[in-house]
């Protein structure tokens, strides 16, 4: 017979995953972006279903109560995912810095040669 904690993290996995894909089809969060969190409900769902692995995962890092270890792989995943969004981020803003500096000299550009026409 499951734990209710294992009944609680199965059905928060699900609706994890459930949530991401209708993202993903409605278009509100691109497929690329979309892997990690699929990957971490599915990794959080199977550890929930076999208990199993995951007495095997908890014994191996040293957790004594299994459920607690998903809570570590939960973290896990979160930092993996806050690497990869920052990582993300950055590459964003340097686009933007570069995308700016464009703009502003090609608005040089056609100031000067407004003001080179319009002189002579």
């Amino acid at each position: 017979m499951p734990d209710k904690i294992q009944i609680i993290a199965v059905a928060g996995s699900l609706c994890l995953f459930i949530f991401i894909l209708e993202l993903v089809r409605r278009r509100r969060l691109r497929v690329e972006y979309s892997i990690l969190w699929l990957a971490a409900a599915i990794v959080v769902m199977v550890l929930s279903i076999f208990r199993s692995l995951l007495e095997g995962f908890a014994g191996l890092v040293g957790v004594f109560y299994a459920p607690a270890a998903l809570f570590l792989v939960a973290i896990f995943f979160g930092i993996v995912l806050f690497i990869h969004f920052s990582i993300v981020m950055t590459r964003l803003a340097n686009e933007n810095t570069t995308l700016a500096q464009r703009i502003a000299l090609l608005e040089a550009e056609v100031e000067k040669e407004r003001t080179g026409n319009s002189g002579g």
